[in-house]
């Protein structure tokens, strides 16, 4: 950009500003010509059929279907502890069952699901690395690789169906423990159907009542 500089005596024309052209973020140079990324002029058929690919699979969250279908696979799998969750087949009754991470994830995360073993990595298989020992809910023999975790879990669980049904059954033992009272009309024991229950029968409760009713007069 050219201009004529105020001020000056002899009216000579100046550079006042810098004649260097801009240039976007979204432009390279290409061969000393500046080019836009976005400029689809120059592609083939087959670059074009890939851009279009690629925008796609951006729009669909960037998943192919092969991917999406190997991820269903896995999460059924952990869920449930039926099939493998690499190649889908049923797990043999007695079968060990190794705990593998799946590199699943669209930044390198591992989805942790149970394998067979025709499926399980190849350090699973070599003594030193992993851990062996059986379910806590259906007593399946695992497989899954040591990690300083190991030093302080005492359970493991082939699926999250294992998980949850043991959980649920040490919170049944533990309410029903906590039902189980001395009657205050009897002072017999007796398990309650409900945790606020103080009596065992409606006489007892009665006749608590009346034992209350004395003691406030």
């Amino acid at each position: 950009m050219m201009g004529v500089s105020n001020g000056t005596q002899s009216g000579a024309v100046t550079k006042t500003a810098s004649a260097r052209p801009f240039v976007s973020r979204n432009k390279t140079r290409n061969g000393g010509a500046i080019k836009s990324r976005n400029d689809l002029s120059g592609m083939t058929l087959e670059q074009l059929e890939a851009r279009l690919a690629a925008l796609d699979r951006a729009l669909a969250g960037n998943v192919s279907p092969k991917l999406r279908e190997a991820r269903r696979r896995a999460t059924e799998a952990a869920r449930h502890g039926r099939e493998c969750g690499r190649c889908g087949e049923r797990f043999d009754d007695g079968a060990v069952v190794y705990l593998a991470g799946l590199g699943l994830g669209s930044k390198g995360q591992r989805w942790q699901a149970p394998v067979c073993e025709g499926c399980a990595p190849g350090y699973m298989k070599r003594p030193g690395r992993v851990a062996s020992g059986s379910c806590e809910t259906c007593a399946r023999p695992l497989v899954w690789g040591f990690t300083a975790v190991d030093l302080y879990r005492i359970r493991r669980f082939c699926s999250a169906r294992c998980e949850w049904t043991h959980h649920n059954s040490v919170r049944n033992a533990r309410a029903a423990l906590e039902r189980v009272k001395a009657c205050e009309g009897c002072g017999e024991t007796f398990t309650a159907s409900r945790r606020d229950a103080k009596t065992c029968s409606p006489a007892c409760k009665q006749k608590a009542s009346r034992r209350r009713m004395r003691r406030q007069a």
